[in-house]
Order: structure tokens, then C-alpha cells, then sequence
């Protein structure tokens, strides 16, 4: 049962999903489902969130040096 999907951007994406959405399309049955997101939940997605454009930064740096800010 598939409460919320992500596609090619990412987990940025999922995060949007989950903050603008109280629903979500069971991809089973068709039926909309209520999801339970809490504020604590929304938390941990932003920390997530944070972590992974902190990772992205860090690999574009060190495959493009170049770009590097001074």
C-alpha cells in the first residue's frame, strides 16, 4: 500500500507531498486515505531534507571543485 510516492526530485519532493497533503491516493484501491503526520514527523523530514542538500552540496563540491564558493 503505497501512502506517498517520490519520483526523479528527490526527497525534497516527498517533503512537499507531506506538508501540503492530509491525504494521499491508496495506489491499491484507488480510495483516498488520511494520513496521520504529525509536527514531529514533519520535523524529521526537514532534518532529513537538510542532511541530504548538505550531501548533495558536498559531492557537487568535490566533483566540481571549481564551482566552490570564495
Amino acid at each position: 500500500m503505497a501512502f506517498l510516492e517520490t519520483d526523479n526530485t528527490g526527497i525534497g519532493n516527498l517533503s512537499r507531498q507531506i506538508r501540503n497533503s492530509s491525504r494521499a491516493l491508496d495506489a491499491e484501491t484507488g480510495r483516498i486515505m488520511h494520513a496521520c503526520i504529525n509536527q514531529e514527523q514533519i520535523k524529521l523530514v526537514d532534518q532529513v531534507v537538510h542532511i541530504e542538500a548538505q550531501n548533495q552540496t558536498q559531492e557537487t563540491v568535490r566533483l566540481f571543485p571549481y564551482l566552490k564558493e570564495t
